[in-house]
């Protein structure tokens, strides 16, 4: 199938979502011919969202985090398009860590914004300089 049918196709299935939601329908029932809804893994208020990372203009709507976190369990978010087309999504819970849960997580935690930070100041480096290897047992 061409890119232009798999996009007019998407955009024909989009487009009745949105009418059947607008009519009061329930999205979980919706979806099931295409199937069915996705759980998301587990994210924090800051993001990302781990499904959202492919998607360069959804995993930047900070929007979308404060939609989220101020909606209720079993809340239909608004549809959301993306580069990578429209995303439909309910809350399923919302849940607030605890002290103790929070400990348990630190090193995880602290470790995924040392990996961003690092990844960020790298990626800053490189766009000033050119990177040369000069020693053999470095090169890739």
């Amino acid at each position: 199938m061409e890119l232009a049918q798999r996009r007019s196709l998407a955009d024909s299935i989009d487009a009745a979502i949105r009418r059947d939601l607008k009519a009061g329908k329930d999205l979980e029932t919706l979806a099931v011919p295409l199937g069915g809804l996705r759980l998301s893994r587990l994210f924090s208020r800051s993001g990302p969202v781990p499904d959202l990372a492919r998607d360069s203009v959804l995993a930047r709507d900070s929007t979308f985090y404060a939609e989220i976190f101020s909606s209720r369990p079993g809340g239909v978010l608004r549809p959301r398009t993306g580069a990578l087309g429209t995303l439909f999504a309910v809350v399923d819970t919302l849940s607030t860590l605890g002290p103790k849960e929070y400990a348990e997580h630190r090193d995880e935690l602290r470790e995924e914004l040392f990996e961003r930070r690092t990844a960020a100041w790298t990626d800053r480096l490189r766009s000033r300089a050119t990177i040369r290897v000069y020693r053999n047992d470095l090169k890739l």
